[in-house]
């Protein structure tokens, strides 16, 4: 009975410490993802797995997604409805803010909510939406990943786990280590701008625990790795080369190069946009701002805080680590396209002035008259809630927006190949047993256009330029308008673009480019080097 209501007690703390945190993010999530969840929003990818299907696993490296997706399909179905599985995507990453607030001592509730609203509504949870059938197991990755770094920063022996965590966050998706090293160093900035020193062990305890989370990182690469090579060797799988995964790592002549980007790109997101981050002026100029007082809360530490001078100078050590914490994705991907969904590290900015705030609340000498220094808090406060509303609120615009373009991209494709099905089935002489051939590449109709997309000040990747030319449109017409002819296989559609006739017939749209030729409905499309 006693452990009961203990367990009781302690729950009802950690409730009353992270309820605001939780019901903001809950409800930045609603807000942000609440068309996804009410509405079928699919792109090239989410319309041919959201019936079984949960993304790429071993071949990508994602040894822990396969076997989860795996798992699920047979208990449960990896069928996705939008609503529940955008439901338990933002539980989880709610969660996930509620472990960052307990690791992080901001020192304001109102601060800690507001990243937590930043948290959930930042680009690279609106990119995951997108992909809505694998979202759920994603944010568990973010979860393990978060968790990583709370056990190992809270517990003596929690290295051993948070490795474990780590290795198990990247067999599901490999970005999500930058953002656990930049909560590794937002704790230690915490920890030595602070005048306090519980555990005695001053500036050379930081150093140690500082290597202790270094160690743990790369402890968890070296068993993410260990793992997947045993997968792939029991499975007799291969990596595939998609986004460099086959070749991740760092090599040491390029890594002036690696550096010189990744401390480059972290500071040009004031001033342009990055990975898709960053595309409107409300953004950058609320990271403008979070980097201006971050850097001011540093300089006034520097000069007037209580600290021993050894912890003020792991406090600009830290600092001058940050960056390439945020951006360390560039380290991992250097010589492949860094996508918005492994940015999500990025987020870490609006952290920085409120963990700072935290720490330097109290850690300023008598040197600064109270008055004042309670005047320069406060202003710092609200320029740093400023900042994150600024961002959240503009972000949830953002996902809005992006929910909506994807929404007419949808409408636009089916409408397309409505169309396009019609003509094929008024051909004279069609029969439902012909096999239906598409030969070529892409369809250029200069009738149609995709303007709704360009016309969009901020988008997402993932939300397809052109829905009409992407690999999955076989699914679209399925799906949408239940056409499913036998398809002719790609052999015989490479055999029959070299016959004359349908070498030199019109391109879709254009009238004469649908034809019956032998057992073949043909649908000629321009081929790609025309």
């Amino acid at each position: 009975m006693d452990i009961y209501l203990k367990a009781k007690e302690k729950a009802a703390v950690v409730w009353r410490e992270n309820r605001l945190v939780f019901i903001t993010s809950a409800v930045s999530g609603l807000l942000s993802y609440g068309f996804f969840m009410f509405n079928i929003l699919h792109n090239w990818d989410s319309i041919v797995e959201w019936t079984g299907g949960y993304g790429t696993g071993i071949e990508s490296g994602r040894w822990l997604l396969q076997l989860i997706g795996e798992l699920w399909g047979r208990i449960w179905g990896n069928y996705t409805p939008p609503l529940l599985t955008i439901a338990i995507t933002v539980l989880l990453l709610s969660l996930s803010a509620c472990l960052i607030n307990r690791l992080l001592p901001i020192k304001s509730k109102p601060l800690a909510a507001l990243a937590s609203a930043v948290f959930i509504s930042f680009p690279t949870v609106g990119c995951t939406m997108i992909y809505t059938f694998t979202a759920h197991f994603y944010a568990f990755a973010v979860l393990l990943a978060v968790a990583g770094v709370y056990v190992t920063v809270r517990y003596k022996y929690g290295a051993f786990a948070g490795a474990l965590l780590f290795a198990c966050s990247m067999g599901i998706y490999q970005a999500y280590m930058p953002l656990a090293a930049s909560l590794f160093v937002l704790a230690l900035i915490s920890r030595a701008a602070s005048s306090d020193d519980k555990d005695g062990r001053g500036a050379r305890g930081l150093v140690f625990d500082g290597t202790v989370y270094l160690l743990t990182l790369i402890f968890g690469f070296v068993l993410y790795f260990l793992i997947l090579k045993l997968s792939l060797f029991i499975l007799g799988a291969e990596l595939l080369s998609y986004q460099g995964v086959d070749t991740m790592g760092i090599n040491i002549r390029e890594l002036p190069a690696m550096l010189a980007r990744a401390y480059g790109e972290f500071f040009l997101l004031p001033n342009r946009p990055v990975y898709g981050v960053n595309d409107t002026g409300a953004v950058r100029l609320a990271i403008r701002i979070s980097y201006d007082v971050s850097a001011a809360m540093l300089l006034y530490y520097l000069a007037f805080g209580k600290s021993k001078a050894s912890n003020k100078i792991l406090t600009a050590l830290l600092f001058a680590l940050f960056p390439l914490a945020v951006n360390s994705i560039v380290l991992l991907s250097y010589h492949s396209y860094v996508h918005l969904l492994m940015v999500y590290a990025v987020a870490a900015v609006f952290f920085l002035p409120a963990v700072m705030y935290g720490a330097v609340k109290d850690s300023v000498s008598a040197k600064v008259p109270a008055g004042l220094h309670r005047a320069l808090s406060a202003a710092a406060a609200v320029l740093i809630a400023a900042s994150m509303s600024v961002a959240s609120l503009n972000y949830i615009w953002q996902n809005n927006g992006c929910a909506m373009t994807l929404y007419f991209s949808n409408v636009q494709a089916t409408e397309y190949f409505s169309t396009v099905v019609t003509r094929v089935k008024s051909i004279p002489g069609y029969r439902d047993d012909l096999k239906f051939a598409i030969v070529g590449d892409e369809i250029d109709d200069a009738s149609y256009t995709n303007l709704v997309y360009e016309e969009l000040p901020f988008h997402y990747s993932g939300i397809p330029y052109d829905p009409i030319n992407i690999y999955s449109r076989v699914q679209w017409m399925y799906y949408y308008l239940g056409f499913d002819p036998v398809y002719a296989t790609e052999a015989e559609s490479r055999a029959l673009r070299l016959i004359p006739e349908i070498a030199d017939m019109p391109r879709y749209p254009d009238d004469g480019s649908i034809v019956i030729f032998d057992d073949y409905v043909v649908l000629r499309i321009d081929d790609a080097d025309e």
